[in-house]
């Protein structure tokens, strides 16, 4: 078991059976709706909060039942690590937004809120992509069309270079250019 929740842990500081207790407390329900609740008898609730028999140890499941019932989120990762719901309003109390607190239905409005914008801009960054993508496509191509157009015209550059110099050597007559 890994719960992370500073204000819940500083229970942990007193005997186990004591901690259990101030957990029990805390979540404001008495031993009987806790047996309701659990299907642990009265009596054994009561043992696992005094400490009548040593030897008697509660099952891991207990901590875990009392931790949940005082609203610590922490045990489903580090993202919930000092994230409680209070148990008198039932209200969200994370360590990022201390003085804002949710209940769950308000928090699943608003992070649907914003993965619905998230997922809108995402949308629109895909469509930017796709368009920059196509564009960089028709740059690709039109080099290439330039290229095929340089290289014609290094051809016909040399060509001309060639029938330069064979006017010059006497080799070639020209026909309609001026005499040298």
């Amino acid at each position: 078991m890994t719960f992370q929740n500073e204000y819940l842990d500083k229970f942990k500081h007193n005997q186990y059976h004591t901690y259990l207790k101030e957990l029990r407390l805390y979540a404001g329900i008495s031993r009987k709706e806790l047996s309701n609740l659990s299907g642990i008898s009265v009596y054994t609730i009561r043992r696992y909060e005094s400490n009548w028999h040593s030897s008697t140890q509660p099952p891991e499941y207990y901590e875990m039942l009392l931790r949940f019932l005082c609203g610590d989120l922490s045990y489903f990762g580090h993202y919930w690590t000092n994230c409680r719901i209070h148990p008198h309003d039932h209200k969200m109390i994370n360590p990022y937004t201390p003085h804002a607190r949710m209940s769950p239905s308000d928090m699943h409005v608003q992070y649907s809120r914003i993965y619905n914008e998230s997922q809108r801009e995402l949308n629109e960054l895909r469509k930017e992509i796709e368009a920059i993508k196509a564009h960089n496509l028709a740059l690709k191509a039109d080099n290439e069309l330039l290229h095929v157009q340089l290289e014609r015209l290094k051809h016909e550059n040399e060509r001309l270079h060639h029938h330069k110099n064979s006017v010059k050597t006497g080799k070639v007559v020209p026909i309609f250019g001026k005499k040298a």
